[in-house]
């Protein structure tokens, strides 16, 4: 896994697909921060920007993983992929993590808008509340825990989705489109009237499982969740990959 790992790491920065997504996440999201609470003013609202960015990867995180599998297709370097002397458990989580990574720093950098928060967000909202009384700093970490594991999620699920087609293009377009159901499947629960229907939906739900997240609860089943919506994922790309090896 570990040669997996640097090849794919290498690759991000040998290549303008790694300086691509941390110019676009980091612009798109420091634009995200910067009007949902810097210009703000007294109706600044850090959760906002938390919204914001679930969107934000939905859109932005396709351009990590469309290059995991569908380039080696493309390429024609795939064959030799599935005949190196690795497991295909290796070569899938040698990629994921390369990605993961990626998003990491990505996220690291993002999180230093923080440090503008807490400098220049002296604003009166009631009385003599500021707003960093009204948004205290658990609440903030929990909403940095749950937009990772959102992260760490839609990235499994590019790159399963990668695995199944050789078009970069279609890889994205495909990834954003079901991302996008991911997260906006909650809202499709109020209009559904069968109960059992309504109830399995929102226990999938995305955002109904992040929700402990962003009000500053560290709940480990919402951890778990994740854990498992990565593992299958996952795993679905081995068996994807695993039938290719023995065509």
């Amino acid at each position: 896994m570990g040669a997996i790992y640097k090849r794919e790491i290498r690759s991000y920065f040998t290549t303008p697909i790694g300086y691509v997504f941390l110019a676009v996440y980091l612009a798109v999201n420091g634009f995200a921060f910067s009007v949902s609470t810097l210009e703000a003013g007294a109706n600044s609202n850090i959760a906002s920007y938390f919204v914001l960015t679930i969107f934000i990867l939905a859109i932005v995180l396709p351009i990590l993983t469309m290059k995991l599998f569908s380039e080696e297709r493309k390429n024609g370097t795939e064959q030799g992929l599935l005949t190196a002397p690795v497991s295909i458990t290796s070569i899938v989580l040698g990629k994921y993590f390369a990605a993961l990574t990626m998003f990491a720093i990505a996220m690291a950098i993002s999180s230093f808008n923080f440090t503008l928060l807490f400098k220049y967000a002296e604003l009166p909202l009631y009385g003599d509340y500021t707003l960093l009384d009204l948004m205290p700093v658990g609440l903030i970490i929990g909403n940095i825990c749950g937009t990772f594991c959102l992260g760490a999620a839609f990235i499994a699920v590019g790159t399963f989705i990668s695995a199944m087609t050789e078009n970069q293009i279609s890889a994205v377009i495909i990834t954003v489109l079901s991302t996008c159901v991911l997260v906006l499947c909650s809202f499709a629960t109020e209009y559904i009237n069968n109960t059992f229907l309504r109830v399995a939906i929102k226990w999938f739900s995305v955002l109904e499982r992040l929700s402990s997240l962003t009000n500053g609860y560290l709940d480990i089943t919402t951890f778990i969740y994740f854990i498992s919506f990565v593992v299958v994922f996952l795993f679905l790309t081995g068996r994807v990959y695993d039938r290719r090896r023995w065509a």
